[in-house]
C-alpha cells in the first residue's frame, strides 16, 4: 500500500496560532493595489482592554505583548513587527482594537496601548482589568450578571 501523505486516521497537530489563522481565514490582509507599500499597519485602542492576552497570543509576529507584574498589566505594540494580518482584532474579546494604515515613518519603539491595575475574579481567580461585581467578564456572563 502506497501512502502519499500523513495517515488520515491521525489528526494533524495544530498550534494555537495556526488554529486561529485557519479559523479567521489565514490572517494576512493583502494591501490593495492603490495602497502604497510604505503604509504601515497601526493598532489603536478604542475601548476597554480586559487584559486577557488573547490578542498577544494570536499575533504571529509577536507585535503585541501583554505583560503582567505586581498586580498591574501593560499591553505594548511594536509597529515594526506588525504585518497587518488582523488576527489580534479577530481574537480580541472586548473588541477594543482597531487596525489602520498610516504613511508616517515606521515606529521602532514599543507603544503602550493600555495599562492599569489587575483585579482577581472571585469565581475563576483569574487576573483581569475589568470586573462586574467581583467577576471577570466571562464569569459575569456565566453567572447571569451580563448577557
Amino acid at each position: 500500500m502506497v501512502s502519499s501523505g500523513p495517515d488520515a486516521s491521525q489528526p494533524e497537530s495544530l498550534t494555537r496560532r495556526r488554529f486561529l489563522q485557519l479559523l479567521t481565514g489565514g490572517g494576512r490582509q493583502q494591501p490593495s493595489p492603490s495602497e502604497p507599500e510604505e503604509r504601515r499597519a497601526w493598532l489603536t485602542l478604542v475601548g476597554l482592554c480586559h487584559a486577557c492576552g488573547a490578542c498577544a497570543k494570536a499575533c504571529p509576529k509577536e507585535a503585541l505583548r501583554l505583560l503582567k507584574k505586581d498586580g498591574r498589566f501593560l499591553l505594548a505594540f511594536q509597529q515594526d513587527l506588525c504585518d497587518g494580518c488582523g488576527l489580534c482584532l479577530k481574537t480580541c474579546v472586548s473588541g477594543c482594537l482597531t487596525l489602520s494604515r498610516r504613511d508616517e515613518p515606521l515606529e521602532q519603539n514599543a507603544v503602550i496601548l493600555a495599562e492599569g491595575a489587575l483585579l482577581v475574579c472571585r469565581r475563576c481567580r483569574g487576573a483581569t482589568a475589568v470586573v462586574v461585581d467581583g467577576y471577570c467578564p466571562f464569569c459575569a456572563r456565566a453567572v447571569g450578571l451580563t448577557s
